[in-house]
């Protein structure tokens, strides 16, 4: 097998059957790659989904993995993965039909051929925009992204775990996602691919991480998602937490001897870095809650309160680390 799709799933038997009759569809030959469910602790019909996808879909492979956690269900998708190349994409997304087939070109079209590739992860909406959503959608808690329409070199670690495809080097070198963040049940943590993803400019330099647009998901917005603010604020909350706990981490990390990148991103990714995001999400937001009362726009409201929650989430977590525990460290794969 050249690639391994690691799709890590949990209690949403309904978006996995649609995800993987997307599978079915592929340009890229289905002997050219494998599929790999990881059923992370569900205990709806995800097993059967997967048992009944199977008799159309010969590649694929249904693993188990009793600890819930998203990194550690990732984790066992990498252990399991036979391929050169690990793609990512979440449960609640649907790929294009010519997404592996270009992750795969990418890699072999690019010189120096790339660590990482990632691609856009567009929005389908399953209800009307609120009008309280700002403009672009671009927020985070909706894991939405997109770079622009040509392929980019990044120099820092701004890709999606929901379209992301990794040579399989990277784990060999670095290692695994880091248990200490992820989604574990209804806990909105995050960041273990940002983590990830630092290193490998560390690790590989700076022509590692190479954003292709032309690689497409598209990622189910569903209506208890936006039909008020309360999803919004509470994982821009775990977002702001998420980013201060991955900072605090790489504070423990020592890459003196094989980074390249400037002093300045090394500050901004550490400690100090995370206490100063926190103290100026926290001061725009209130600067943001007071245009909003005055000009009572909702757009601006919203804004205001995902920068509130993201700083409160970063500062918390930042009193936690220095009053009751200590980081942890990354699994082994």
């Amino acid at each position: 097998m050249n690639t391994s799709v690691v799709i890590c799933t949990h209690n949403r038997a309904s978006l996995l059957a649609d995800l993987l009759d997307c599978f079915k569809g592929q340009t890229l030959a289905p002997g050219a790659f494998e599929l790999i469910v990881v059923d992370n602790a569900s205990s709806d019909r995800t097993k059967e989904v997967a048992d009944n996808a199977s008799k159309d879909l010969k590649n694929l492979k249904y693993v188990f993995e009793p600890a819930l956690g998203l990194s550690r269900a990732r984790n066992t998708g990498i252990r399991e993965a036979k391929g050169k190349i690990i793609a990512f994409i979440d449960d609640d997304s649907k790929p294009e039909s010519n997404w592996l087939e270009v992750l795969i070109d990418t890699f072999e079209s690019f010189s120096p051929m790339p660590v990482c590739v990632g691609g856009r992860i567009l929005p389908e909406w399953e209800a009307p925009i609120p009008a309280w959503l700002p403009d672009g959608a671009k927020l985070q808690p909706l894991s939405l992204l997109d770079w622009g329409d040509h392929p980019l070199w990044l120099s820092t670690p701004s890709l999606g775990a929901g379209n992301l495809a990794l040579r399989k080097i990277a784990f060999s070198r670095i290692g695994a996602f880091n248990t200490e963040l992820g989604r574990r049940g209804s806990v909105l943590s995050s960041m273990e691919e940002i983590l990830f993803l630092f290193q490998v400019l560390q690790e590989f330099g700076r022509q590692s991480l190479l954003y292709q647009p032309e690689a497409v998901v598209y990622h189910r917005i569903c209506e208890d998602r936006i039909a008020n603010r309360r999803y919004v604020v509470r994982r821009s909350y775990w977002d702001g937490a998420s980013k201060a706990n991955m900072k605090i981490i790489i504070s423990g990390m020592d890459f003196s001897e094989r980074t390249d990148s400037p002093w300045q991103q090394l500050y901004r990714y550490r400690m100090w870095g995370a206490l100063a995001e926190s103290a100026m999400r926290l001061a725009r937001g209130a600067v943001y809650g007071f245009q909003a009362l005055f000009c009572m726009d909702p757009k601006k409201l919203t804004e205001s309160l995902v920068d509130l929650a993201f700083g409160g989430g970063g500062m918390i977590e930042i009193m936690k680390h220095f009053l009751v525990r200590s980081p942890g460290k990354n699994d082994n794969v």
